[in-house]
């Protein structure tokens, strides 16, 4: 069976290629290669084009996009175990999408306090990423309820995003405290995207309480 690409897909993966190359995945000359080169090696090795031009057509922010799915870098990040240096290391690639998701899963649980982790929040391109750090990491920390609060008190329309994500990473045991917030957040009204999912954590954790 023959295969062949279309002038658009060979420029496009000649465009791939070369970013990857500029970001030190490609390094011909190296017979051994550290973790971060290793990861973005095995990232670029699961690349998707046709979801990533999906990605970038919905408004993915990020300037090198693999199309690398959740499963794939779970499965990715389990082969190096957690690494705190690595984690920093990769969030703070702003430019990849892919570095920005697999980096809450190699930090290890308990070494990012609540101003780090609330730095990181801030910093994060893409409410993707948002719902990635909340899920994998920020929910088992003990500040969490706190730092999502103080995540909506604020008029950021992206902070009070990352504030009600991570509520809703919460509302199976915290329901009772997390109800009064969701229910003020949804009358605030000035945002049609934050009132439906503050909507939506209401009627959680209304559920988890029986009402």
């Amino acid at each position: 069976m023959k295969f062949s690409l279309t002038r658009p897909a060979v420029l496009r993966l000649a465009i791939d290629l070369a970013a990857w190359a500029r970001m030190g995945n490609f390094a011909a000359i190296m017979t051994t290669y550290n973790n971060m080169q290793q990861i973005k090696r095995r990232i670029f090795a699961m690349r998707n084009g046709i979801v990533a031009d999906a990605l970038r057509k919905a408004g993915s922010p990020y300037r090198y996009i693999m199309g690398v799915n959740l499963p794939q870098l779970k499965e990715i990040a389990s082969e190096y175990g957690t690494d705190a240096a690595l984690a920093d290391e990769l969030i703070a690639d702003t430019l990849s999408r892919e570095s920005q998701l697999i980096a809450p899963m190699l930090m290890p649980r308990g070494e990012v306090d609540a101003d780090r982790a609330e730095n990181w929040l801030r910093g994060l391109k893409s409410r993707e990423a948002v719902d990635v750090l909340c899920h994998s990491l920020l929910r088992h920390e003990p500040y969490a309820f706190a730092l999502a609060r103080k995540m909506l008190a604020g008029d950021d329309v992206e902070s009070r995003y990352a504030g009600l994500r991570l509520l809703w990473n919460l509302v199976n045991t915290r329901a009772a405290e997390i109800l009064p917030v969701a229910e003020s957040e949804a009358t605030r009204g000035d945002d049609a995207s934050l009132k439906t999912l503050a909507e939506r954590l209401a009627e959680e954790a209304r559920f988890m309480l029986g009402l």
